[in-house]
């Protein structure tokens, strides 16, 4: 799992403006780190996914879930949304994580 937490971290923050990479920062600081962040995410996903919802959909439920649980403000779902959702960053990292994709 740490090497979807680098894909990810590596392919979101390259595509972020520098004061976003700063709050993504302040977030995953909050939440424990990147990994523990990822792996929260990648968890409540699968959960999300088992009951039949779109990828999409199982992401956007699985980060607010993570948001939610650690009571952060509404601009942590937003950031969190846009770094799992940048379109390198799922290019980037399908072959790490291709199960997320089926």
């Amino acid at each position: 799992m740490g090497e979807v937490a680098t894909c990810i971290g590596t392919a979101g923050l390259a595509a972020l403006p520098f004061s976003k990479v700063t709050k993504l920062k302040t977030i995953f600081n909050a939440l424990g780190g990147i990994t523990r962040t990822v792996d929260m995410t990648y968890t409540n996903y699968k959960y999300h996914r088992a009951l039949l919802n779109s990828v999409k959909n199982s992401l956007s439920k699985a980060i607010k879930d993570v948001v939610d649980k650690e009571k952060l403000a509404s601009e942590a779902n937003d950031l969190l949304k846009e770094i799992f959702g940048v379109t390198a960053t799922v290019g980037a990292c399908k072959p790490v994580i291709d199960d997320l994709f089926d």
